[in-house]
Order: structure tokens, then sequence, then C-alpha cells
């Protein structure tokens, strides 16, 4: 079939064509961003947390009614009181929890005299059994000692200890030579030194960057405060019957305290990102509405183009055209605007991207994404083309004598 016919033909429908062609080109700009945002957002919130085996760790929170004068001793014995309870491996005490919000942000420092701070990272306060309760993986050094662990009240700004512990992406963004182990580092202007860098701890925020959000460090202290987080590692299978008996476990203690949730991790993780899965969800819509608007949209222009050109069709059919040819004209002539408008579209698409990157902080869009919904795209366009195209193939070849 000649190609010199079909684009004399769209010389003569420059509106229809051009019409379509924008379509197919913003369509394809919007598309291949939003997908991109979507994987990113998706892919977010099934990061590994840094805790092994979320399914079986529990959350509760606690807040003592008043101030009483021995925290401690009460926060002792409510721990004492869940290591107890059937299925509990073991329990411990945090001012912040991953995912969970909140925590201690700090600036960090290569040297005391340093103005500016090289980076934030989260804080978290690990006692001696936060090890077993978080199953965090240690890849050098090694972890606190009985001597470090010191108690660090609610309204204590700095850390009472000098050594920390750092996940690996704070150790490489701070020492891309790989060698942070016995470095000293100033954290919030306290002077610190890393002596173990363990694998990944995701901070309690999810709204810091994608390379910062696992920026954190562990400190050696016992937290002791009004309110605070009882991390609780389960066996395996024993959650739900611990999430029921540890509220009673713990008034059963004392009554005067409120406890104001009780999640398992699973269930922190799905709060934490809420709001990532729900834009996501937003951005599919849009995406499922865009292409529909598209598709009816190729079919309306086609279907006036095709009535444009009854006499054409007539004419050839009556000169031997058969079905299958003239469905095959439509369909090449709408391939090769499609074609067109794609390879615009993905210009677009890499502007639009880079836009996004200079002003939110975003990733480069990978080319095989673009290239995957173009591909999407023209399948869409042709199956949009199809009906107008075959009501096409159906006139009689009598058409062009009466005509």
């Amino acid at each position: 079939m000649r190609i010199h016919p079909m684009l004399s033909a769209m010389r003569h429908n420059k509106a229809g064509v051009i019409l379509i062609a924008l379509q197919v080109c913003l369509t394809l700009a919007i598309l291949c961003n939003a997908l991109f945002l979507i994987h990113q957002r998706l892919h977010d919130s099934n990061r590994p947390s840094g805790i092994a085996d979320e399914a079986d760790v529990l959350v509760v929170r606690n807040a003592w009614v008043g101030n009483p004068p021995d925290e401690k001793s009460l926060q002792l014995a409510d721990l004492e009181a869940l290591r107890q309870l059937p299925g509990v491996v073991d329990a411990s005490a945090a001012y912040a929890v991953p995912l969970g919000g909140g925590g201690w942000g700090c600036s960090v420092r290569m040297t005391e005299a340093q103005r500016l701070a090289s980076t934030w990272c989260s804080a978290y306060l690990a006692d001696e059994h936060a090890r077993k309760v978080l199953g965090v993986h240690l890849l050098t050094g090694r972890w606190f000692i009985a001597s470090e662990f010191v108690d660090r009240r609610e309204n204590d700004a700095k850390a009472s200890s000098n050594v920390i512990i750092v996940t690996r992406a704070l150790a490489d963004r701070l020492f891309p030579d790989g060698d942070a182990l016995g470095k000293n580092l100033y954290i919030d202007l306290a002077a610190q030194t890393i002596v173990g860098v363990i694998d990944r701890l995701q901070t309690p925020n999810v709204s810091d960057g994608e390379a910062d959000m696992e920026y954190s460090v562990l400190q050696p202290d016992r937290y002791v405060g009004n309110s605070c987080n009882y991390l609780i590692r389960t066996q395996p299978g024993q959650i739900d019957a611990v999430a029921d008996a540890a509220p009673e476990a713990l008034r059963k203690l004392d009554n005067a305290r409120v406890i104001r949730f009780v999640r398992t991790f699973p269930e922190v993780r799905s709060k934490a990102y809420r709001g990532a899965r729900g834009l996501a969800a937003v951005l599919a819509t849009i995406c499922a509405i865009l292409l529909t608007v598209t598709a009816f949209g190729i079919v309306g222009l086609t279907t006036s183009w095709v009535n444009r050109r009854r006499r054409e069709v007539g004419t050839r059919r009556a000169l031997g055209a058969t079905r299958r040819a003239i469905l095959h004209q439509f369909q090449i002539e709408n391939l090769i605007i499609t074609l067109a408008a794609c390879a615009v579209g993905s210009g677009l698409a890499i502007g639009l991207n880079l836009w996004m990157i200079g002003h939110f902080e975003m990733q480069r869009m990978p080319l095989m994404l673009i290239v995957a919904t173009a591909v999407a795209v023209i399948g869409l366009c042709q199956l949009a083309v199809l009906w107008p195209a075959l009501r096409a193939a159906s006139i009689p070849p009598a058409l062009a004598a009466r005509t």
C-alpha cells in the first residue's frame, strides 16, 4: 500500500490531524510522568524499614495521667509485665518509631567549628533490648555495651553518651570512601564516635527525600518520659493475641494511664504511607480518564474524517479496493499520526520530568518507561480507530456512482 496518497489525504484534513496529534502528544507526556510518580510512591511505600520480620512487631503508645514522680520505675514495671506475656519475645521503650512520625531531628557536622550542617538525621534512643526487638542488621563494628547505656529524660535535648551507630546510607553520605567506623561526628554539636554501621533504619517521617529517608542514628539511651512507645516483638503468629493481652496487662499494673493506640507495624506502615498510596490512586484515576478521553476523541475525529471521505472511499471500492485494504488505510494513517505525535510527546515528557527534578527533587525517568508508554498509547490509538475504519470499509462501491 502506497504512503503518498495517505499523506495527501492528511494534508487535506490538517485540522483533524493536528487535533489527533496534539491529543496523543499531551496524553503521552502526562501519562509517562504520572506513571513514574505512581511507581515511585508505591516503591517508597514498600521499601524495607530496617526492622526484621515487621509482621511480628507491635507498637503500644502509652501516656501517664499527670506527672508521676516515678516514671522510670513505672516504665520498667510495664516492660517486665509485657515480657512475661505468652508469645512475647522481648519489649523495649522508645521515644520514636520508624515510620511512626515525630522523633528527634538532629544536625550532623563533621567538625565542631563547622557553621552549616553537613546533613540532618533522625535519632533513635536504643536501650539494652532494642537490638532484639528491632532486629536491625549490623554490617560492621559492634553493638553498644552495658556501660554505655544511660537514662535520658524527655526534655534532654542532647545525648548523654558519646557513641552512636549509624545507618549505611548516612555513613555513605558522610564518608564516601567507606571508612566511617571509628570516626567522630557532631550530632547537635555533641561529639559522637561511630562504633557500628547497620544496614538500614527508616526515619520516623516519610516526607523526607529519597536518600535521607534512611539517615538515622542509634544512641545508647534509655528513654524515660511521661509518654512513650512500647515496642514488642512477638513470636510468629502470636501478634493478635499479644495485641489483645498487652493493654489489659498494663492497666492491671496501673490504671492511671491512657493507651492511645495499639498497632501492628504493618498498620504503622500503612498509616505512614497512606498519603503516598492516596496520591497513586488519584494519579491512576487521572490516567484512566485521560486514556478514555483520548480514545473517544480519536473515535470522534476519525468518524468525522470518514464521513468527509465517503466519496473517496466509495471510488476506491468501485476501482477494486477490498474492505481489508480500506481498513488498513485508516489504520496506517492513524499509525503515522501517532508515531509523529509520540516522538514529540516523548521529548515533552522528558522536559516535564527534568522540570520536576529541578523543582521537586524527583528522580530521572527511565527511557524504557517512555518507550513502553508510547507503545501502549499507539496500541490504544489503533483500537480506537478500528470502529471508524470498519465503518469506512463497509461503504458500498455504488456510493461513488450515486455521487
